[in-house]
Parts: structure tokens; C-alpha cells; sequence
């Protein structure tokens, strides 16, 4: 018996389903199976902690003769860790699940449940003292008139308001003073 073509469709797309449910049941005991934890896990070691964070603290740290250890990424641990199912590691809505189990033992609760706060220079304060000379060489305005891209009123009035002591983007003068620095050396 023929089935329309949009019935026949549907039944095939069906039968695949099934055929693929023990796969998919099975894929889970396999032991070369990833989840998808596991896999944005096993991204992040192999792009963004080498390529990123570790790049940075080593730099930093061997500009002032430091030898930084990392202790939570020695080989051990991180393959305990990678044994470890995501259900441990992730769990109600809290990651890092099992570590904190395990520190909450050790560590008062509210030092580890403190929000991120990543290392930051003190930029408000170096741009009004340490890099102030640099700061005015190249946010004059004369000089960013040469690049022909920016709005030049704007960027000295930004200057100008952050050494009155008015809030500002500091972030806009950071990356505009980069940019100049760049400019100057490389084109």
C-alpha cells in the first residue's frame, strides 16, 4: 500500500526516530560520550584558558619575575574532574556544584558564593596621573584630527569632563588612546 507523499513523509521521519532511539539511550554509557558540559568544558581548556587566561597571567606575572601556579588545572584534578558526571558538577541551578560541597567544609559559605570580580587596573586613577601625559599627547585634538574617524569634539569633551571629575565612559578614553597608540605605530 502507497501512502500519500506527505503521510510517507511523516512515517519515514518516524521510523527514524525509533531506529535512532537506542543510540541515542546507548551514546550516554558510552564511555567516550560527551555532554554538553563536558564539551564547552573541554572547549574552554583547549581555547580560552590557553589562548586567553593563561597567556595573561603568565605574561603579567613573569613581567615581575613570578612563577604562577594554577593549582586547581594540574593534571589530576582535572581528570578527576573530567570523571565526574555533570550531574555533580552542575546541579539546581548551582555550577561548581560538587566544589562547593567539598569547600563549604572548609571555607565559610559567603567568601565562596561572593560574585566574580576580575583583576582590573586602577585605570580611572593611572589616566589622571601616571598616563596623564600620555593621555594629552594623544587625545589632542590637532592629533586625533589626523586619523579623519572620529568626532573630535566629542572625544575632547570626554577628556575634558573625566579630568573635571564628571562620570564618564573611562572605557571610551582607554580604548580611543589604544587605538591612537596603534595608529601612531603601525600605520
Amino acid at each position: 500500500m502507497r501512502l500519500r507523499p506527505e503521510l510517507h513523509d511523516i512515517y519515514k521521519q518516524k521510523q527514524n526516530e525509533e531506529l535512532a532511539m537506542p543510540f541515542i539511550i546507548e551514546k550516554e554509557r558510552d564511555p567516550l560520550y560527551l555532554s554538553p558540559l563536558d564539551q564547552m568544558t573541554l572547549c574552554d581548556y583547549k581555547t580560552f584558558m590557553v589562548d586567553d587566561v593563561l597567556t595573561k597571567v603568565d605574561r603579567a606575572s613573569m613581567s615581575v619575575s613570578i612563577e604562577a601556579r594554577e593549582p586547581l588545572l594540574d593534571h589530576k584534578i582535572i581528570e578527576f574532574s573530567a570523571s565526574i558526571p555533570s550531574s555533580l558538577k552542575y546541579k539546581n541551578g548551582v555550577g561548581k556544584y560538587l566544589l562547593k560541597k567539598v569547600l563549604y567544609k572548609h571555607i565559610p559559605k559567603e567568601l565562596i558564593e561572593r560574585p566574580k570580580s576580575g583583576f582590573q587596573i586602577p585605570l580611572y586613577e593611572w589616566l589622571k596621573s601616571d598616563l596623564k601625559e600620555v593621555l594629552d599627547f594623544y587625545l589632542d585634538s590637532e592629533k586625533l584630527a589626523e586619523s579623519g574617524i572620529y568626532n573630535v569634539d566629542e572625544i575632547v569633551k570626554l577628556k575634558n569632563d573625566y579630568y573635571e571629575g564628571k562620570s564618564v565612559n573611562i572605557s571610551l578614553l582607554w580604548f580611543v588612546l589604544m587605538y591612537e597608540m596603534w595608529r601612531e605605530k603601525w600605520l
